[in-house]
């Protein structure tokens, strides 16, 4: 079985000493970051720094519930909202240039969501009880490690 690193775009066939545990640990190097997170962090980390306009659409989504009286929501509710959005958009686009690669589809692994909430938490302190979360999330371990990374990729897209 081959698998996709989330720090590479390569395909590569997977280790041999890897035993299944997901708590192996992946690097998350950038710009002088040299932390290992667990897997799903690390993905976030990559995900989040390839596509920093899901977080601004996840906050115009907040912005439409907040405004139709809506006080406490589930992040799944706005991820599928913003990634049906995404998709309807990417598939416009596509048929607008021509493409037509059937095997080309955009993709938001719902591991992100809890990172997504912690980030927006930490942001928008005015957020904060906006969207159910659940402590045992692995967001919340490692969380005064990852969240800086995460809010530092964030300004940075913003600027």
């Amino acid at each position: 079985m081959t698998t996709v690193r989330p720090d590479t775009d390569s395909v590569e066939e997977p280790r041999e000493d890897y035993d299944g545990d997901l708590m192996d640990l992946i690097p998350a190097q950038r710009d002088g970051d040299d932390a290992k997170f667990h897997p799903l962090t690390a993905s976030f980390l990559f995900f989040h720094e390839a596509n920093p306009h899901i977080l601004d659409a996840i906050i115009t989504e907040m912005r439409v519930l907040w405004q139709a009286g809506v006080r406490r929501c589930g992040i799944a509710t706005v991820y599928e909202v913003v990634r049906w959005r995404l998709t309807i958009n990417e598939a416009a686009e596509m048929a607008r240039v021509g493409d037509v690669a059937p095997d080309r589809t955009f993709s938001m692994s719902n591991n992100h969501r809890a990172y997504y909430v912690r980030l927006l938490e930490h942001l928008y302190p005015g957020v904060v009880g906006f969207f159910d979360k659940q402590k045992t999330s692995e967001a919340e371990n490692d969380r005064e490690r990852w969240l800086p990374i995460a809010v530092r990729i964030t300004r940075e897209a913003q600027s």
